[in-house]
C-alpha cells in the first residue's frame, strides 16, 4: 500500500524473493538501501535482516516468494503483520 513499510525483521532459514510486477519497492537489506521497478526482483537470503516499503503514491503488485516454503505457523505470523500495517495505515486516514 502507498506508504506503507514491513518493519526490519529476519526469515532464519528462508530466502525471500520479491518481483516487483508494477509500481516501485524499497527494501533494506541487510543495512544497504536499494530500490527494485516493474520487472526487477529482490532477493533476500535467508538470515538476513532486511525490511520492504512503498514509497511512492502508487499502488505495488508484487509476487513474494518463500523458499523453503514457510511452515503454516509462519505463514500465519507473515500474515498478522501485514494485517496490522494495514490496521495502522486505516488508522492514520
Amino acid at each position: 500500500m502507498p506508504g506503507g513499510v514491513i518493519s526490519e525483521h529476519i526469515h532464519p532459514v528462508q530466502e525471500e524473493r520479491f518481483t516487483i510486477v508494477a509500481g516501485e519497492a524499497r527494501f533494506i537489506i541487510a543495512g544497504k538501501e536499494t530500490t527494485a521497478k516493474a520487472r526487477e526482483a529482490i532477493v533476500v537470503p535467508a538470515g538476513v535482516r532486511h525490511c520492504e516499503g512503498d514509497p511512492t503514491s502508487v499502488e505495488i503488485a508484487a509476487v513474494v516468494e518463500f523458499r523453503p516454503a514457510p511452515s503454516r505457523d509462519c505463514s500465519g505470523a507473515c500474515l498478522s503483520q501485514l494485517e496490522r500495517l494495514q490496521q495502522r495505515r486505516s488508522l492514520s486516514k
